[in-house]
């Protein structure tokens, strides 16, 4: 029997994968585009995809016709596992330069948060009532649906592109100096930096050498989760900005290949003793069409998960934390994290855990 989540996740497909007529759509829009016609629909389907297991997701959507931009990230590992030559590597790298970039033979997406990897199609792209949305880099950008060909133009390389007439740009998130200064040695509690948006930790036991290597991963990532339509907004039906600010946590393992390279794989994961400090919105008043927002600092203690209560191995354990008050019509920011403890292992590196520690 199909859970609730799969049938909704089937309608919505169902509406933004066919072709378009009167009732669903007044003009015609891209094909394999999921369309959330409320925030109370967006609310209900992205909390319960940031916590199901990757094989639920695949098989979501086995069922329909979409294919997203996390489908894309998981068919670029098997591939790349299979690049044993420098030529068949340079021809991966073109393929999936729209995707993503290699870092030290690792897989880095240009969408690291997993929420809208689960949401956008391999450009990217979202629908939200009259609204499209492409997440390029840390940035969303969104034009109303009769615009929707402004989002053509719109170029990871070049930010220019973003903005412009017609175009409304939000930064979600900053992962800009993640790969500089957000990872750590899970050795040793190493120094934290200033770039607290997005933390990653890992641990290496490289015992078995260059084929069998294994890494396992925490990480923590500051984002919005922005939805623009009609919902409720102070006990009435409106349309406009909702916003939130939320954190990831994240673990997953990698392994050597058939040539070295790292890719991710299915295995056991856990996390343990996550907490941090970050600020967050609050809401202080009202205004006819907005709220008036302040700021206040929140102290996050996350449950302890572990994949083998959630199905078994995978390749990827994550959740998404909201935090702070829901906005209407703000201009937000995303929120630093002040302080930080974390601890995530995997199976193959035995009962050593990656830590992330800023004090």
């Amino acid at each position: 029997m199909k859970s609730k989540l799969l049938f909704l996740f089937i309608v919505l497909v169902a509406i933004s994968c066919s072709e378009p007529n009167d009732d669903q759509l007044s003009v015609k829009g891209p094909v394999n585009v999921l369309n959330f016609d409320s925030f109370e629909r967006f609310e209900s389907i992205t909390s319960k995809i940031t916590s199901a297991p990757q094989t639920e997701l695949n098989n979501w959507e086995n069922e329909s016709s979409f294919k997203s931009y996390r489908s894309v990230l998981s068919d670029a590992n098997s591939e790349w596992d299979l690049a044993d030559t420098e030529e068949k590597r340079n021809t991966f790298i073109i393929k999936y330069k729209d995707v993503l970039s290699v870092v030290d033979s690792s897989l880095v997406p240009h969408i690291k948060v997993f929420m809208y990897q689960a949401i956008v199609n391999r450009e990217g792209i979202y629908r939200t009532g009259d609204h499209y949305h492409k997440v390029v880099g840390d940035f969303i950008v969104t034009v109303k649906k009769e615009d929707y060909n402004k989002l053509l133009s719109v170029q990871l390389e070049d930010e220019s592109s973003y903005s412009g007439e017609g175009k409304e740009v939000v930064r979600y998130t900053n992962t800009r100096n993640a790969e500089k200064s957000g990872k750590m040695n899970g050795r040793t509690l190493a120094t934290c930096g200033s770039d607290l948006y997005y933390k990653e930790a890992e641990y290496y036991l490289n015992a078995r050498k260059c084929k069998d290597g294994r890494k396992a991963y925490i990480s923590a990532l500051s984002f919005i989760s922005k939805f623009t339509g009609n919902g409720s907004f102070n006990g009435t039906e409106r349309y406009g900005d909702f916003s939130q600010s939320a954190i990831q946590i994240a673990v997953w393992g990698k392994k050597r290949g058939s040539w070295c390279g790292w890719g991710n794989y299915s295995t056991q994961l856990e996390w343990r003793s996550v907490s941090l400090t970050i600020p967050g919105y609050v809401i202080v008043g009202y205004e006819a069409n907005r709220t008036i927002s302040g700021t206040n600092v929140f102290n996050l203690n996350i449950p302890n998960v572990n994949s083998d209560n959630e199905g078994g191995d995978t390749e990827l354990l994550k959740r998404d934390y909201k935090f702070g008050d829901l906005l209407f019509n703000n201009n937000v920011s995303v929120f630093g994290i002040n302080k930080i403890y974390a601890e995530g292992k995997s199976r193959g590196v035995d009962n050593n855990w990656a830590v992330i520690f800023c004090p």
